[in-house]
């Protein structure tokens, strides 16, 4: 269970400037986001029979070609069984972590920093790193929705 979640570092940086007129002509090819885990180790809390991991993570979004970079990390403090902590732990060193875990710590990164990525992205000019839902008009002849308006959501 996640019960603490902080970023340390947001960094983000446009290596070409899309919004000058003589780059106008450079296009985004490629999107891509990249969610690591970068340490764990044992967080000395306890409540009752869960101890506590401290989890490092980096969420890395990539604009290609070489147009710009949004990076996050931070720490993730998530409780698990106290009879697991021990296992986990030792598993990490060989940088495995059981599956239910890396997902929900996955899941936790990817959530919560792709909202805060928006915000950055829009500060510093950069397009959503994923195709936001949008409302289009519904043309004669196709199936109405339930409340009869002429707009569908296309997401």
């Amino acid at each position: 269970m996640i019960v603490g979640f902080k970023l340390k570092k947001i960094l983000a940086d446009t290596l070409i400037d899309v919004s000058n007129e003589k780059n106008k002509e450079v296009k985004i090819a490629t999107v891509n986001t990249k969610t690591n885990i970068l340490d764990l180790q044992e967080q000395k809390i306890e409540i009752k029979d869960q101890e506590a991991l401290d989890v490092g993570f980096s969420f890395e979004i990539d604009y290609e070609p070489k147009i710009a970079k949004v990076v996050f990390e931070g720490r993730i403090i998530s409780l698990v069984e106290k009879n697991q902590a021990k296992k986990i732990i030792e598993g990490w060193k060989k940088k495995e972590l059981p599956k239910d875990l890396r997902l929900e710590l996955m899941n936790t990164v990817l959530s919560r920093c792709s909202i805060k990525a928006l915000e950055v992205e829009e500060d510093i000019g950069l397009p959503p790193h994923f195709p936001l839902p949008r409302f289009q008009i519904q043309e004669k002849g196709q199936e109405k929705s339930k409340d009869n308006s002429n707009t569908k959501y296309a997401g």
